[in-house]
Formats: structure tokens, sequence, C-alpha cells
């Protein structure tokens, strides 16, 4: 689907031009003249109203037509598609072409013929090319991209090598830079990268160049997560993430900075990787943070360098000409959430990137979301928070256990009567009725009601298993003739190995 949303945002809010909004949402620029010439029309601005769905946007701009074509009309393909299939797939023509027929005949259309086709994909690929090189480059941008495992980092005590990918931006004016090395390049290290990028800026900036690392789950026309969270990142900042694979080549930064020969780098970025590539070389490192420590001299001495063709440094070209018209900062930094579908454990955990998290006991067995940031975890079932946690680093396997969830203290949100109680404890057994009967005839007292005690007990069928618990308590009838029910438990804990905490 076309991302009208996202073109009317730069048009409207950051007033791009054609050019670059073609290269940010991979569409063809009479997509963009249409949406500007309907948004014009319909009197639309920016912001939208709230419940803007891209779907109810579409239907509104563009709404579709009943009646149905001719059979003399010729059914347009769609160039932006087909534009980003050749430059990212490698898709032949005469491939293309089969597919769009085929798409044509499923909706009783006419298909153009196949000469007709690839002049059409010729022009539209002239216009590109024009478009992208009468525009001049803006000041207001600059590029981003990463280079996979350039540095290595030694742990002191098993001596494991660990490599490292380094993170490295530049203005596109005056290559003032900035860089980070991570152990790893998820979503979440990529949005923390380009985050404290802008923190280190002081601004933000109009467009964001990415030089996109290889593999399709780092592609924002590839991965939901990825290409979400990119999204959300850019509307909080109010800028544009524009992928470019081209253009920094990072990837030969690393040979240009090993042999040093021949003609430096064209991008800033990748004459700022370069020179760093070059400057570390023979050092060693023995944490993540050390590395980055020494990262941050040296980018603060490149930065006083005086740039290629002007002798005052880039850090006071940055302050003087890019400085001022960079955005200002939103009040918080934006926060990427992890989301992730899980199921609540028997034992009323939930594990989340191998750690432990505690929830509400009578949610045991339901379906959840959760909710993660750098710092936080939220618990979410049927659309309600349940649990939050501070989130656990470090050694796999911990657990972050909020006690009520799991207390027999715990006073349900239901109250069952007894006749409600012995029939569940009947469905489950024989043994499990004659125990619950004999916790029902306990007497009262100030602390704990039988009732109450006896629906406790009954609640080790969520955890474990109705028959699980039929056999624990046939087990404790066969040791004691008056069991109670920490003795079914104790027979649980140790069959089973899963920690009650009732």
């Amino acid at each position: 689907m076309t991302k009208y949303r996202e073109i009317l945002r730069l048009f409207l809010s950051l007033h791009m031009k054609t050019a670059d909004i073609m290269r940010s949402c991979h569409v063809s620029p009479n997509t963009i003249t249409k949406t500007k010439k309907r948004a014009a029309e319909l009197g639309l601005s920016w912001p939208l109203p709230e419940g803007m769905t891209e779907e109810k946007l579409a239907d509104i701009m563009f709404p579709k037509k009943n009646d149905s074509i001719t059979s003399r009309n010729r059914h347009l393909p769609d160039l932006g598609s087909i534009h980003v299939r050749l430059q990212r797939d490698r898709t032949s023509r005469r491939k293309l072409w089969k597919e769009y027929a085929e798409e044509c005949r499923k909706i009783n259309e006419k298909p153009l013929m196949y000469q007709m086709f690839c002049r059409y994909i010729q022009e539209d690929q002239k216009k590109r090319l024009d478009e992208l090189y009468s525009s001049s480059a803006p000041l207001n941008e600059i590029e981003t991209g990463w280079l996979l495992n350039p540095l290595v980092i030694t742990e002191r005590t098993s001596c494991k090598v660990q490599p490292v990918s380094l993170f490295v931006a530049a203005m596109e004016a005056s290559g003032y830079a900035y860089a980070e090395a991570f152990t790893g390049m998820l979503t979440a290290d990529q949005i923390r990268a380009n985050v404290r990028l802008l923190s280190f800026l002081g601004g933000v900036p109009k467009m964001i160049v990415q030089d996109m690392a290889p593999g399709r789950k780092y592609d924002l026309s590839a991965n939901d997560e990825f290409r979400r969270a990119f999204l959300e990142f850019s509307e909080h900042y109010g800028t544009a993430i524009i992928p470019e694979k081209t253009r920094l080549k990072l990837a030969h930064a690393r040979e240009d900075a090993e042999t040093a020969a021949g003609e430096p780098p064209e991008s800033p970025a990748a004459r700022a990787a370069a020179w760093l590539l070059e400057e570390l070389r023979g050092e060693k490192f023995f944490s993540i943070c050390v590395l980055n420590l020494r990262l941050h001299d040296k980018i603060a001495e490149y930065n006083c360098l005086p740039a290629a063709e002007d002798k005052k440094s880039r850090e006071r070209l940055f302050r003087k000409n890019e400085l001022p018209v960079l955005s200002p900062l939103p009040e918080k930094p934006y926060v990427f959430v992890i989301r992730r579908n899980t199921r609540v454990q028997l034992n009323s955990y939930v594990t989340f990137d191998y750690m432990r998290y505690s929830v509400p006991i009578e949610h045991a067995g339901k379906d959840a979301e959760v909710r993660a940031t750098d710092a936080d975890v939220e618990i979410f079932v049927g659309g309600e928070r349940v649990a939050a946690h501070r989130r656990l680093y470090g050694r796999k396997g911990q657990y972050s256990t909020v006690y009520r969830h799991l207390s027999r203290e715990k006073k349900f949100d239901w109250v069952m009567n007894e006749e409600e109680l012995l029939l569940w404890a009947k469905e489950i057994g024989p043994n499990t009725e004659k125990m619950a009967l004999s916790i029902l005839e306990a007497p009262r007292t100030s602390r704990r009601d039988p009732c109450d005690a006896c629906q406790v007990f009954l609640m080790f069928s969520k955890v474990f298993t109705p028959a699980k618990l039929e056999s624990a308590c046939r087990d404790a009838y066969a040791i004691s003739s008056s069991p109670d029910s920490y003795t079914v438990k104790a027979i649980l804990r140790e069959k089973y190995s899963i920690p009650i905490r009732f």
C-alpha cells in the first residue's frame, strides 16, 4: 500500500522536495504529484486528524470506483514498486512484465505490451535521475551507516574475542562526525544509536540518509518491526529516514583504511570511518565501554581537524552553518518498545529475553503481550496491564518476582462458595475432592477463611495440571491418613521441580 500519510508528513510538515520524498517512500514522482494535488483539493494539513489511519486516508483521497474499466483502456503498472524491485532484488524486466500481465488478467484488464512496458520503465528511470541530479544536496542532512565487525574486544579472563559493529555518522556539508561501537545490530541497537546521535548534535536534521546494513532484516521494506520502529522514530523527531544502499559505501572504508591507497572516499561518513580505523589500528580493547571512550576522544580529535577545502575545523563549520538550521530536540527522547506475544507459564511466569517475570496467578496459561524498553518490562493480558518489572540484565535465567502475584494470601477477584469448590474438586478426582472437603471442614481463623484456602489449593491445577494434582493428593494420603495442603505442595515441588509460592 502506498504510504500517503508519510508522503503528506514529509511534504506538509518538512516541505521536502519530490526527489527526497521519492527516495524515502519508494514511490514514483507521479504518485507524489497526485498526492499533493489531491491533498490541496481536500484542504488537508499536518498534523492529520486523530485516528486517521493509512487505510482511511487512502479511502478519502482516492476512493475506489465502482464502475469497471473498459477493455480498451490499458492498465498502467506501479512504477514505484517496479523501481524498488529492479534496484533491490535485481529482478529482470521480463519477469516483472509477466507478473504484471498476470495481475491484469486476474482483474480483467488489458496489459501493456512488453516493449511499451519497458519504455515506461525507461522514462521513469530517466525522470528519477533528472530529479535526483538537478536538486543540489540539502544543507540540513546527515549520513549514517554501519561497519560490520571492523573491531574486536578481548575478554581479560577467557581471552575470548568478540567482534563489534561500528556506527558512523557525518553531516553532509561540514563533515562533523559521530561514532559509537555496539556488540550487536538489533533494531534496538540501531534506534539507540540514532537517538544518541541526535543528542550529540543537539538538534534534528531534516533528513537522515541511512546506509542500510546488508540483509533483509535491516531492510525498511522487508522487516515489520524495523519499519515500525524507524517510522515511530522519524515521527517523534519530525525528520525523514531515507534508505540509501549505494551512497555511503561504508563497506569499502575498512579496505581504504588498511591499504591507504587511492583517492579518499567521497562520503563524509566513509571518510570519518576510514580515519577512525586507521587511528585505532593495532590497539586492543577489553570492554565495549573502554572502546567507546576511546572512540569519543578520537571523534572529538577528528572534528577539530580542518575540513578538506577549508582551514576551519569541522566543529566550527558545523556550529556556524548547520547547527542553527537544525530543528530543536523534543522534550523527551524516543524510547523504543519491543513487543512480543507469549503465553503465561503454568508457574505464573513469563519468559522474555531469557529472563522470567512474575504475573498474577489467575492469568496462568493465558496469552499475553510483553512490552519492554531498556529499563522496564510490562505484561498485558487481554489488553490490560497486569504486571510491571524492572528489566533484568546479565546472567540468563534470572527471576523478577512480585510475591503478591504468587502469595497464598492472594485475595481473588471472585469468591467461590463451598458447593462450587466441591464441584471443582470432584471434576479433578476423588482424592482431590477428599482433600478439599477436609480443608473446608477445618475451623475458620482470623487469618484465613476455609473457602479461600480451598480455592488456593485448587489453583494448583492451574499451575500444574488436574492429573498431577490428583496424583499428588493420592500420594499424600498414602503417606498420612490426614494430610494437609502443605504436604501436597511439597510433593508437587519435589516431583515436578517447579517453585510454588502461595
